[in-house]
Parts: C-alpha cells; sequence; structure tokens
C-alpha cells in the first residue's frame, strides 16, 4: 500500500472516531450536545427562517417540521458519515477482497461504499467478502459499531421526544398559571387574591423545581429546546421565559414590603433559578460574550420603566405600598435586564415577538 492509501485509511478513521464521539456526547454525555449535529441543527434553523414565510399561520407550520428536521438531518449525518469512513478504510485494501461476478473489476469506491453499508446496517449480503483476518475482525468491529450507533440513534431519539415534552408541559403549566394571558404580573396577582400567601410560596416553589428541570435538560439538548416548535404558540419557550421573568421580578418587588415578607426567600429562590435559564440560554446559543454581559446586567432605561410599570399594576391591584419601589430593589432589576437582553437577543432568531406581546418594551 502507497502512502495515498495509509492518508486515504487515515482520513477515513478520523471521520469514525468524529462520529463516536459525536454520538457519545449527544446520547450519553451529561452536559454536551456533541460535535457535528449543532451545527447542522443550526444550519437547518437558518434555512427554516430564511426560505419560509414571514409571518402567518404558514410561518407556524413551517417552522413545526423544522425540529423533526434537524433530528433527521443529525441522524443522516451520523450513519452517512460513519458509513463514508469505513469505506475509506476498506477502498486501499480491496484487492483482498472476494465480490461476486456482478461487480466490475478492479473493485472501486462505489464497491467499498455498498460494502461498508451492508456492514454498518448489519446486512451481510455476502456479496463481498474479506479474505484476511484482519479485514474479517475490522467487518466485525463496523458491524458491533453500527450496531451501537443505531441504538445510540434510538435512545437520542426517545431523549428528544421526552425532552420536548416535558418542555412542553412545562410551557403549559406556566401558561396555566396566567389564565391564558401569558402575563407573568397577572399569574401572580391572580395566586394572592384567590390564595393565601403559604399557597403563594408553594406555587412559586415549584416553579422554581420546573425550571431547575427545564435548565438541566435545555443543557443536554440546547438547541431543540429552543428550536424544536410545535404549532402551538403557547409551547414557546420565549413566551413562559418573559412570564418568569416578570414573575420574579414583581415576587420581589412584593417581598420587599411588610405586608409579603413570607415571600423573600422563594422569590429570591425563583430570581437565580430564571436567572440560570437565561444565563445557560445565552451561553448556548448568544455566545460566551453575551452570556457575560447577562451574567452582569447594565442596568438601562427600559429596564427602570419595565419593573416600574410591574409595580404600578401591583400596587393598583393590591393597594399602596403593597410594592417596593425599583431602586430599592435591585435584584428585581438585574432579573428584568437579564431577561430584556436575551428575549432582545432572541427577537431575530426566532421572531418571537410575532406570536406574542413583547411587554419589556410595551413598558417602554
Amino acid at each position: 500500500m502507497d502512502g495515498f492509501g495509509w492518508a486515504i485509511m487515515g482520513l477515513g478513521t478520523l471521520l469514525v472516531l468524529v462520529v463516536l464521539l459525536d454520538v457519545f456526547l449527544a446520547v450519553l454525555h451529561v452536559n454536551r450536545s456533541g460535535i457535528l449535529v449543532p451545527y447542522a441543527h443550526r444550519g437547518v434553523w437558518w434555512l427554516f427562517m430564511r426560505l419560509g414565510p414571514r409571518r402567518g399561520s404558514a410561518r407556524r407550520r413551517l417552522l413545526a417540521l423544522a425540529g423533526p428536521t434537524m433530528v433527521t438531518v443529525g441522524f443522516l449525518i451520523w450513519v452517512g458519515v460513519f458509513i463514508l469512513g469505513f469505506a475509506l478504510i476498506y477502498w486501499p485494501n480491496l484487492e483482498y477482497y472476494r465480490a461476486e461476478d456482478e461487480f466490475t473489476r478492479p473493485l472501486g469506491f462505489s464497491a467499498a461504499l455498498y460494502y461498508s453499508g451492508v456492514t454498518a446496517t448489519v446486512l451481510g449480503y455476502g456479496d463481498i467478502t474479506p479474505m484476511t483476518l484482519g479485514l474479517k475482525i475490522l467487518a466485525f468491529v463496523q458491524s458491533g459499531l453500527g450496531f451501537g450507533l443505531l441504538t445510540g440513534i434510538v435512545a437520542y431519539l426517545l431523549g428528544v421526544v421526552n425532552g420536548v415534552t416535558e418542555r412542553d408541559v412545562l410551557a403549559l403549566r406556566v401558561h396555566s398559571t396566567t389564565h391564558d394571558t401569558d402575563d407573568g404580573v397577572h399569574a401572580l396577582l391572580r395566586s394572592l387574591q384567590c390564595e393565601d400567601i403559604g399557597d403563594t410560596r408553594l406555587r412559586l416553589d415549584a416553579l422554581v423545581g420546573h425550571l431547575h428541570e427545564f435548565q438541566e435538560k435545555m443543557r443536554k439538548l440546547p438547541l431543540l429546546y429552543l428550536f424544536y416548535r410545535s404549532g402551538e404558540r403557547r409551547h414557546d419557550p420565549e413566551s413562559y421565559l418573559q412570564v418568569v421573568v416578570e414573575m420574579a421580578a414583581a415576587a420581589l418587588l412584593l417581598a420587599h414590603t411588610a405586608r409579603y415578607r413570607r415571600l423573600l426567600n422563594v422569590a429570591e429562590d425563583l430570581a437565580q433559578a430564571t436567572g440560570a435559564v437565561l444565563e445557560l440560554t445565552a451561553a448556548e446559543h448568544l455566545g460566551a460574550p453575551f452570556a457575560a454581559r447577562v451574567r452582569q446586567p447594565d442596568i438601562e432605561r427600559l429596564d427602570r420603566r419595565w419593573v416600574a410599570h410591574i409595580r404600578r399594576r401591583l400596587t393598583k391591584r393590591l393597594g399602596a405600598g403593597s410594592a417596593a419601589d425599583a431602586d430599592d430593589v435591585p435584584a428585581a432589576l438585574r432579573v428584568a435586564a437579564r431577561g430584556r437582553l436575551v428575549l432582545q437577543a432572541l427577537e431575530p432568531r426566532t421572531r418571537w415577538p410575532l406570536d406574542h406581546p413583547c411587554r419589556y418594551r410595551e413598558a417602554g
């Protein structure tokens, strides 16, 4: 075998190792989503956003296909690169294979690609067979890895389906607390006026738990959690991110008064959980420098107006003195600023204000 043959085999080995590492990270690693697949997902979403309708029901129906398309493209990349990699390994060694008469002699790359495909999928027709022990062992290795790859694809698919289902359930829970308004302040007011403070604390504490679950799932499937859309607008992640930001800011304003002091611990927990989800969203989708801005945001006039608007709504319904001034609760301004930064940055990527009210802008 000449130097070109060794180079081809080295390239094939590299492709196989990259695919195996990608599948390992995507399926088994807790905090990673792969190497190849995230780029494929971003590319698919970019195409859907650029080539689809700008607004209307047709836009939602098209975006609902983006998630399944992402998953399908990811699977095709895994299987295709895996088969191609082994084909490049087999290609320089085809002189050591026996083939049926219907194959053109000498065997070329198409024969290597065919043999790699039937071996990877554990079909093994026997029309091309290796004649040396080393190549027979290599075929056995590819068959085993191919079976593991297909098993990994099934596990990944189940994880995607379960993860997106859990995300949608969380979205519906948050949506239901707002009485179909997607308004976090309304949800908190409704709880305080219909329940006692203890029940409101339990409700907010449950929301904190849901946000922690959402954070862990999003860490594993960040792209799918944001871009795997359904035809139902209530499932959109930006909607409930805005709701929980409003609820956290409103709870902090209330908790810094004597009347609602019992809400302080859970309000701080909610603000912390909301901030963690916003930071993760920024880190995964908007880049590390932007995530640093979200971690330590600059309070802008728009944030002060948003929190002041929330305070006016609280005092109007609950009475004077029921909510602290925005300047007296820096944590409320901070969570509002973090939410505004992330939601603003997601606007050109998902165009979510086409389907939902953008209250931080309305307040300004």
